[in-house]
Parts: structure tokens; sequence; C-alpha cells
């Protein structure tokens, strides 16, 4: 119970989110590691840096000319697709709250 507390206190914190949270309980079963161990060694977190989210954002948003143009004329799928390709390209370590209001954003300028 211990190390699940401790694998959830690493969603709440924002180091890990919820899918990646299901890979770490796997593997904490597999080998009795500690969460935090797993992470540490396995390099599953998120990617907090907004700098770096927003660098990866812009090239997707420079890549996908016509989703851009989707979106403004009232497709909000366009930007649900927009924020696949950052999670795709960030392998899944984006926040996708963060990613689908920081493009919002910088479609609106």
């Amino acid at each position: 119970p211990e190390k699940l507390v401790e694998m959830l206190k690493l969603i709440d914190e924002g180091v890990i989110s919820g899918k990646m949270a299901k890979d770490v309980f796997e593997k904490m079963f597999k080998t009795g590691r500690d969460a935090s161990q797993i992470v540490k060694k396995s390099g599953i977190t998120q990617i907090t840096d907004e700098n770096e989210l927003f660098e990866v954002i812009d090239n997707v948003i420079k890549e996908n000319p016509k989703s851009i143009d989707d979106f403004n004329q009232g497709k909000e799928k366009a930007l649900n697709f927009l924020v696949g390709q950052v999670m795709r390209y960030t392998k899944g370590r984006a926040k996708p709250d963060f990613v689908f209001e920081a493009i919002k954003q910088r479609v609106k300028k």
C-alpha cells in the first residue's frame, strides 16, 4: 500500500501521468521496486519544461497549416489532431491539458 501511495503522489505532483502510472504499476508488481526507483531508472516522466513544450507545439503548428485553417473555421477536431501530434512527438510525455490550451493560445495569435 505504501508503494501505491508513492505512485499516486507522483501522479499528483505531475511527475507522471495516469497513463504512465499504468506502466510504472506493472513494473512495480513485476520487480517489487518502488515507483520513484522505476521512474528514475526508466526515465518515465512528463515534460515539465514549458519552453521545450512550446518548441514542439510551434513545430507541430508549422507542419500542419491545414489543421490550423480547419480549427479557425470552427472544426474543433483539428485541435485534437494537433494535440495528438504533440503527444506523438513527445512519446506521450507532454501534459495533454497544457498542450491543448497552449495550442489554442498560439493559434489565436
